[in-house]
């Protein structure tokens, strides 16, 4: 950002008084949109404004982020059940499988012992 533009403010001064304006913290912790909008408004004091305004828009960026995060943890679930899920299948495959190859082996041991034998 130029030396100019972090000098000045469209429609007051209730940033560019300050010595850390809210788009350097954004930029440095590079926030998302909702988390930047819900700094902004922490941070604002705007001679004339109701301070609870502000708060209010915070309040509904942050609880953008909540239903977001929420939604993200639920699908980060899900699939973690999914593949649990995936994998005991495949595990009971596998043994299904095991299973089946050992009673084939059994009957085939047990077939051979007699036809050997000339007891067929």
């Amino acid at each position: 950002m130029s030396e100019k533009t972090q000098r000045y403010q469209v429609g007051g001064d209730h940033y560019s008084r300050h010595k850390i304006q809210p788009w350097d913290i954004i930029r440095e912790y590079g926030l998302n949109f909702w988390e930047g909008n819900a700094v902004k408004y922490l941070v604002r004091r705007k001679p004339g404004v109701v301070r609870v305004e502000d708060l209010k828009k915070a309040r509904h960026y942050l609880d953008e982020l909540i239903a977001q995060e929420e939604a993200k943890a639920a699908t980060e679930l899900l699939a973690r059940k999914t593949l649990t899920a995936a994998r005991e299948a495949m595990r009971a495959e596998l043994e299904s499988d095991e299973l089946a190859r050992k009673e084939r082996m059994v009957k085939a041991s047990f077939y051979w012992g007699h036809h050997s034998e000339g007891q067929v």
